[in-house]
């Protein structure tokens, strides 16, 4: 007869500390990879399903004598990282040699993540959506409030939906069914609708964002690479003011109407446009693009990969030029044809549309000609050149408030 339930709690304590250590002595298993698939699409792991984890058994003995979930959890994590990260940093490592696209890396992420929560939900069983609400709320912002038990489950919901949105634009991102601008737009608006629900379970003035900030430290580290004078300084906090308040101003106003598509991405394409006039009228060319420049991915990028992408310094200033003057166009023309909507005017959307394609037929040819084939593949694989023509369509616009 089994001598389990015989025994103490000390006793499940220490055992329960034995089966912990010899589990995190196991090697681990490490799948191995296919990234030499010729698809880009290609899974980055085997496709046969995954043998069941080897501590499974002992991760149900350590559940049985009533190791707490937090504990198992991190053992959980611990495993599936041991898998994992060799491989996270052999790919990690191609992607810095241009050997696979950022699209592929997400993907590998993904696969991990998805993973880990099925391995979690196996392990815990019926425990694993309390350990995950206590994790999921204990890992949000929130303002240094510690929320009371019944208000934790409506926060744990507002994040999980908030986190698939986001998850689901990024797909759609990387597989290049939404236009980068789009994404942007997008994103913005997901972001400010998370907030305004956030609000109003915590208080407004818990949400970063919402309550009001100093904005000289916030205008000073935007701008510390630039070594400015007082003068210069207290001139881009007045412009960074304004343009906080005229957003502050479009959240109450979105907030009130609940109405999320109501002419959101018009209004902060004027906002953001007004301001960086105003700082580019501050700075001077010379300097606001420096600036730009130092906050654009694509341009950090070329420049950390410039060795590895055959790439000098006047050829990354030449492609971002490029690849900038394409962005302002695409959107520009889309924005001035959603104002003439607005005006009552009767828009050609398909005439918009074939305005786009030209504008990237133009950008790929000058893009190809400067890099060569080669290059410009690896730029484009890498998501540094992403001349993707966005959905246009018609889209109601308000009052715009101005700076």
């Amino acid at each position: 007869m089994s001598s389990w339930p015989k025994l103490s709690l000390a006793a499940n304590v220490f055992l329960s500390g034995l089966l912990l250590l010899a589990l995190l002595r196991r090697p681990p298993v490490v799948t191995p990879l296919a990234v030499g698939s010729p698809s880009p699409s290609a899974p980055l792991l085997a496709d046969d399903p995954p043998s069941p984890a080897p501590w499974t058994d002992s991760i149900s003995e350590l559940r049985r004598v009533g190791v707490p979930a937090t504990i198992i959890a991190k053992l959980v994590v611990e495993k599936v990282a041991q898998k994992w990260t060799p491989i996270e940093a052999e790919l990690e490592q191609k992607y810095l040699h241009g050997e696979i696209d950022a699209r592929r890396l997400a993907e590998f992420h993904d696969q991990r993540a998805n993973e880990e929560v099925a391995e979690l939900r196996t392990a815990l069983g019926s425990a694993y959506t309390d350990w995950d609400i206590e994790h999921t709320v204990g890992n949000m912002y929130l303002g240094g409030l510690v929320p009371a038990e019944e208000l934790k489950r409506p926060l744990y919901d507002l994040q999980k939906s908030h986190l698939a949105r986001l998850h689901a634009m990024e797909v759609a991102r990387r597989e290049g069914r939404l236009a980068q601008d789009h994404f942007d737009s997008n994103h913005a608006r997901e972001v400010l609708d998370f907030k305004n629900r956030l609000a109003v379970l915590i208080g407004p003035e818990r949400v970063d964002g919402l309550a009001p900030v100093a904005s000289m430290p916030q205008v000073r580290a935007d701008f510390a690479q630039l070594k400015l004078d007082d003068t210069r300084m207290r001139a881009l906090v007045d412009v960074h003011e304004k343009w906080s308040a005229a957003r502050a101003e479009l959240a109450r106003s979105l907030e009130q109407s609940k109405q999320l598509d109501s002419a959101y991405e018009g209004d902060l394409h004027a906002l953001d446009q007004a301001r960086d006039g105003e700082y580019r009228r501050v700075l001077g060319n010379e300097l606001f693009d420096a600036w730009q420049r130092a906050g654009d991915d694509r341009h950090r990028a070329m420049k950390e990969n410039a060795a590895a992408w055959k790439l000098d310094a006047p050829t990354i200033a030449s492609v971002y030029s490029e690849l900038r003057a394409y962005d302002l166009a695409v959107a520009n023309r889309e924005y001035q044809a959603q104002l003439r909507e607005h005006a009552g005017e009767t828009v050609d959307w398909a005439k918009v549309q074939s305005d786009v394609a030209a504008y990237t037929r133009v950008a790929e040819a000058s893009l190809r000609a400067q890099l060569g084939d080669e290059r410009f593949a690896r730029l484009s694989a890498a998501s540094i050149i992403s001349l993707r023509e966005p959905e246009l369509g018609k889209s109601a616009l308000g009052a715009r408030p101005n700076l």
